[in-house]
């Protein structure tokens, strides 16, 4: 007779047992709470809680060999454990809790708040962090900008206007905000600091005009653009005018005339207005304020007699000598040199010029006209003064 077996006990291998956990290091070693802390050792993955001194802390991201979590609030100094299905491992070094980590000082905003009229104004800030932590600064608000420990506030409309500063460490924690506000003043257009004014050379039938210098300042401080229109009107003997072709440019406080006049026309009137419109100090962002000025040239451009220079008095000075220059046909003279460098002078007559020696070397002294240049036949001498 026989048995077939009927299997009734377990006949299978035992399940394995989880390995229980270890801990071989903690970093950091202290932090309050908040700060994450990484644990490095074995069997992390199977880890399912977490305490500092007996306080449970939140289980964040592990793997087998490293288990990451934060240090629970109310967490007291001690070891850290872990518990897994295969048993519970302690941390052979103890973790210090240390107090809470707290935010900086509301910053203090130094720099001007009253009557802004330079349009862009630094304002330094400055925070203290009970810890020692390093600290950067939030600075909000409209036109307003943070770069280290300074605040610029780029303002153009007038009245107040408010920015924020907020104080933050490496830990996320922010100050309270201070809030500055700034009363900016109506933006003023520049102003000219002196009639433009300028002399033509050359031939009757050509417009060479030297260059005109144009002097304008903003009151706020702002950075000056200069734009030139205007239309010429050339004359003839009996009257008669006639628009003619002529090129005015403006830019960088300079206007410069070149152009012909049309056959028989004797004399020309140029009427060109400038404007000075400001900017944004270093940025060139037209701001809009404008000054205008207008300036109206009449030149005689007929066959006039070429200019003589008979003679000067003294021969010889230090710079800043007054020269009587004699000669003729001096009317429209310009420039007069000394050695080819432009002198201030008056023109006392048709004959007689009296100019200041500018600061030059011993050359010749010309007279230049739209007819013709007269040179002296002898040197100027340049003495030194003393």
């Amino acid at each position: 007779m026989s048995c077939s077996g009927g299997g009734g006990g377990g006949g299978g291998n035992p399940p394995t047992p989880t390995p229980a956990p270890t801990i071989t290091s903690i970093s950091p070693t202290s932090g309050s709470t908040g700060t994450a802390v990484t644990l490095t050792g074995t069997n992390l993955d199977t880890v399912t809680a977490v305490t500092f001194g007996g306080t449970s802390a939140v289980l964040g991201a592990r793997t087998a060999a490293q288990l990451s979590t934060t240090v629970p609030s109310g967490a007291s100094t001690g070891s850290i454990a872990v518990t897994g299905p295969g048993g519970t491992a302690i941390s052979t070094s103890t973790f210090m809790v240390l107090p809470p980590n707290t935010a900086p000082s509301a910053p203090i905003v130094v720099g001007p708040t009253t009557a802004i009229t330079l349009h862009r104004a630094i304002y330094n800030l400055s925070s203290v962090d009970p810890e020692g932590d390093p600290i950067t600064y939030v600075v909000t608000g409209a036109g307003a900008t943070g770069a280290g420990n300074t605040a610029t506030l780029t303002a153009t409309t007038a009245g107040p206007t408010t920015f924020s500063v907020v104080a933050k460490d490496n830990h996320n924690n922010s100050s309270a905000a201070t809030n500055t506000t700034v009363q900016v003043a109506a933006n003023r257009p520049p102003q000219f600091l002196s009639q433009a004014t300028g002399q033509l050379i050359g031939s009757s039938n050509t417009i060479n005009w030297t260059t005109f210098v144009i002097s304008a300042q903003d009151p706020d401080g702002d950075d000056v653009a200069y734009a030139v229109t205007g239309t010429p009107t050339f004359l003839d003997n009996t009257g008669g005018a006639t628009t003619g072709t002529i090129a005015i440019n403006g830019g960088n406080g300079t206007v410069s005339f070149t152009g012909s006049v049309p056959s028989g026309k004797t004399s020309v009137t140029a009427t060109f207005t400038v404007t000075a419109t400001d900017k944004l100090p270093g940025f060139g962002t037209i701001l809009g304020a404008t000054g205008t000025q207008v300036v109206s040239l009449t030149y005689l451009l007929s066959a006039l007699a070429p200019p003589t220079l008979t003679g000067f008095t003294p021969p010889s000075g230090p710079v800043g000598t007054v020269v009587t220059i004699t000669g003729t046909n001096f009317t429209l003279a310009f420039p007069v040199t000394f050695n080819g460098v432009n002198a201030a002078f008056a023109i006392n007559s048709a004959t007689q010029i009296t100019a200041t020696v500018p600061a030059t070397t011993t050359g010749l002294i010309s007279v230049i006209t739209p007819s013709g240049t007269a040179t002296s036949s002898t040197n100027f001498t340049v003495t030194t003064s003393g």
